[in-house]
């Protein structure tokens, strides 16, 4: 990473560790996480400050942000951060939405959480699950942000298992000093080989499709995962092979290809499409 890169990188992550932890963190703190000296963090203030940012150093306390940050700057904060980190995600929507929904704390989140995935320091999240009134406190090893239905997530190990979190669920996050070990970018990438879109889990199922010449005749040939293959069958179809994390996923984009597609195995897989079919025509039929 070049110089530049490192010293927007940095800045972003002491406003959003400021915004968490209001003169929790003197300057002599951030010397020692972000590796540089005092005359480095004071211009990092500086900077953020021509921003519009009222980030300052309070004496015998620590750092704060003495203001609310204009929503704009906020979301090209945030876009600049993701991009530096991960410039294959889709950013401008699910920013526009965590900004919108967390406000400032948006970026303390997206902040702290990477620097414990750069540092391989645990996280505790306090995390609101859907349709919950309480948070729960977690302890995750943070592995990657990534992006899935409009919104950024956080794929995280959490007593040897992968899960996944939504970061506009995240109340707030602390920094621990607790490492963990550092989990491979090849072992990362084979879980997310076999998911559709968002959902992540080491337990793969084979599936079989049969896609008519009707329905591939008139579109390009799906890319589900990237372990599938096809095969032309004499008939003229294409049958389609592949391992998947979610069948769920799977049945949830074959019932809207509408006709032309036809699920041969597993057979839960099979009965999942007819079930969600079955549960779309009933809503219609309730309306006669």
């Amino acid at each position: 990473m070049s110089d530049i890169r490192d010293k927007i990188k940095r800045q972003i992550e002491i406003l959003g560790i400021a915004i968490e932890n209001p003169e929790k963190y003197k300057i002599v703190d951030l010397e020692v996480m972000f590796n540089c000296n005092e005359a480095t963090i004071k211009r990092d203030l500086k900077d953020l400050r021509v921003l519009g940012i009222e980030i300052h150093s309070v004496s015998r306390r620590g750092l704060r942000v003495e203001s609310n940050i204009d929503p704009k700057v906020l979301n090209d904060l945030i876009n600049d951060y993701i991009l530096l980190n991960n410039s294959s995600i889709n950013i401008e929507k699910s920013t526009h939405f965590l900004v919108n929904s967390r406000k400032e704390a948006a970026l303390s989140t997206v902040t702290m959480i990477q620097y414990c995935i750069d540092k391989n320091l645990i996280a505790k999240i306090l995390y609101k699950k859907q349709n919950r009134k309480n948070t729960e406190l977690r302890e995750v090893a943070p592995l990657i942000i990534f992006y899935g239905k409009n919104e950024y997530r956080l794929f995280a190990a959490e007593d040897k298992t992968y899960k996944q979190f939504l970061l506009s669920r995240i109340q707030s996050v602390e920094i621990t000093n607790k490492k963990f070990k550092p989990v491979s970018k090849n072992k990362i990438d084979s879980v997310f080989a076999t998911s559709l879109d968002f959902w992540l889990g080491e337990k793969t199922i084979k599936i079989k499709l049969l896609l008519l010449k009707p329905w591939y005749s008139r579109r390009k040939l799906p890319l589900l995962v990237e372990n599938q293959t096809i095969i032309k069958n004499s008939d003229g179809s294409l049958g389609l092979e592949a391992e998947v994390n979610s069948i769920a996923e799977v049945a949830q984009w074959v019932v809207t290809q509408g006709r032309g597609i036809k699920v041969i195995e597993p057979l839960e897989l099979i009965n999942l499409v007819l079930n969600l079919a079955k549960g779309v025509v009933r809503n219609y039929k309730s309306d006669s």
